[in-house]
């Protein structure tokens, strides 16, 4: 992520990954990326080991402000536990897309 950042890369418009185990500072690097690029439609991390602190990251991304192209948000099988939950309404209801 933070070479595509570096090369300020804007042809990506879905990220997936699966098992990679990325957690929280792993979603702060993807969610910098998809500020940057504002191209990323499907955001897919499934067994990330994510919890409530990668959805406040994720959730504060989704801001209107942002302007995200986000249509789809898969984070199954990550302990995101009823606070990250919250913080993910929060995210989605202030967003147009998703």
């Amino acid at each position: 992520m933070e070479a595509a950042m570096q090369a300020k890369y804007r042809h990506c418009n879905s990220i997936r990954l699966w098992r990679t185990k990325c957690e929280d500072e792993g979603v702060r690097l993807i969610s910098q990326f998809m500020l940057m690029a504002k191209t990323v439609s499907v955001l897919e991390l499934l067994d990330a080991q994510l919890s409530h602190v990668g959805c406040e990251i994720i959730g504060k991304s989704l801001n209107f402000k942002n302007d995200l192209n986000l249509l789809v948000l898969k984070l199954d099988h990550n302990p995101i536990g009823s606070t990250g939950l919250k913080y993910l309404a929060e995210g989605i209801g202030q967003n147009k897309q998703l």
